[in-house]
């Protein structure tokens, strides 16, 4: 973690973990109902705010991963 800054890289760990409920949380209503748009819907937005976290906290390869997940989202 060389130049990244400690206090974002924090705020970011702290976002995400978050968000990662979260999305576990849409993830089984979505093995429960494949077609419920709306839990599609959240688990893409909470992987487009992972992936602007880590972008924004300078963590690129996460960033990239999350860029890639929503991509994959966005085709279903």
């Amino acid at each position: 973690m060389g130049d990244l800054d400690p206090e974002l890289v924090d705020i970011f760990v702290e976002e995400a973990g978050d968000l990662l409920d979260h999305s576990d949380g849409l993830l089984a209503q979505l093995r429960d109902n494949p077609t419920e748009r709306e839990a599609l819907v959240g688990l893409q937005r909470d992987l487009h705010t992972i992936k602007g976290g880590a972008r924004m906290a300078g963590i690129m390869a996460v960033g990239e991963l999350g860029h890639a997940m929503e991509s994959l989202l966005e085709a279903v």
